[in-house]
C-alpha cells in the first residue's frame, strides 16, 4: 500500500510500479507536477504476472505546472484493475497502453478529469482490446478527447462525451458521465473538495460523491497535517520505484512494509 504521500516536481514518473505487481494499492496521495504521476508497468515476465488487481483511488493528480501531464499510465496487460474516485486536474487522465495482449477486467468510475488538456486514451499497438469492462459515472472536461485502439489500424477518436458514449464499444461506456465544471472549492489553493452545488454530489456510482472525497468527510489526502504549499521541492527524476520479484511458482506473500509509505517523500 502506498498512501498519504505528496509526490512533487519530478522530471519523469513520480511513482513507477515497475514489475508485475500483485494487489498493490495507491490511495490518498497527492501527485503534483510530475511528467507521469503514476506509471504501472511490467518489465520482465515475472512468472507471467502482469499487474494483477491494482487499485488506484482517492488520489489527487495536479498536473497544472508539469513538464508532462499524464495522471495514470497503465501498461502491459493489466488484469482486474480499478481506478475510481480520483481527481486529475489539467492532466491526460487515463492512458491504458501496451504492445501485446488485452487489458482485462478494468473498472473505472467516479473520477473527475478536468482542465485544459484532458484525454482518455485506450492505446493498442496491435489491435488488442485495451478498454475496461466498466467505465461510467465520471466527470470530464468539456473539451476532453477520447481515444480507443490508438496507434492501431482501427484507431478512433471522439471530440465529445456524447460521441464517445453513443459509439459502439465492447461495453457500454459513460452513459451516466458528465462533461461540465465539477465546482471544486478552490483549485488555486489546491482544495479539490466539491462545493455544495457541485453536480458531482451524490451522483456517483453507489450513491457516492464523484471525485477524491466520495464520502464528503475529513479523509486526509496527502501527508497527515501537511498542505500542498509546505512540501519540500525535489528535482529527482523518479521518487519511488517498486519492483516485485517472484522466483517460485507457489503463492508468495510479501510483507506489507515493503510497500507502505506513510510519510512525505523528501
Amino acid at each position: 500500500i502506498v498512501e498519504n504521500n505528496h509526490f512533487k516536481n519530478t522530471q519523469s514518473e513520480c511513482v513507477f510500479d515497475k514489475e508485475g505487481g500483485e494487489d498493490n494499492v495507491y490511495r490518498r496521495n497527492i501527485f503534483e507536477n510530475c511528467a507521469v504521476a503514476l506509471k504501472i508497468n511490467n518489465q520482465g515476465d515475472n512468472n507471467g504476472i502482469q499487474n494483477v488487481r491494482t487499485k488506484i483511488y482517492e488520489n489527487i493528480f495536479n498536473c497544472k505546472n508539469s513538464v508532462g501531464n499524464e495522471a495514470v499510465r497503465m501498461l502491459s496487460e493489466p488484469t482486474d484493475w480499478e481506478v475510481y474516485n480520483n481527481v486529475g486536474y489539467e492532466c491526460d487522465g487515463l492512458v491504458v497502453r501496451s504492445n501485446s495482449g488485452p487489458a482485462d477486467g478494468g473498472i473505472v468510475y467516479n473520477n473527475i478529469w478536468f482542465g485544459t488538456t484532458n484525454r482518455i486514451m485506450f492505446e493498442s499497438w496491435n489491435g488488442d482490446d485495451r478498454e475496461p469492462d466498466y467505465l461510467d459515472n465520471n466527470i470530464y472536461e468539456p473539451n476532453a478527447r477520447y481515444y480507443e485502439n490508438r496507434f492501431s489500424g482501427s484507431e478512433k477518436s471522439y471530440n465529445s462525451l456524447n460521441a464517445w458514449s453513443s459509439a459502439v464499444h465492447p461495453k457500454i461506456y459513460d452513459r451516466n458521465s458528465k462533461e461540465l465544471d465539477p465546482k471544486f472549492v478552490n483549485v488555486n489553493n489546491n482544495d479539490f473538495h466539491l462545493q455544495s452545488t457541485s453536480p458531482g454530489k451524490l451522483s456517483g456510482r453507489f450513491g457516492l460523491d464523484i471525485g477524491a472525497y466520495p464520502r464528503n468527510d475529513n479523509t486526509v489526502i496527502g501527508p497527515r497535517g501537511t498542505s500542498f504549499s509546505n512540501i519540500p521541492t525535489t528535482t529527482s527524476t523518479t521518487l519511488l520505484t517498486i519492483t516485485t520479484t517472484i522466483t517460485s511458482t507457489t503463492s508468495t506473500t510479501l510483507p506489507s512494509s515493503q510497500y507502505s509509505c506513510s510519510n512525505s517523500m523528501p
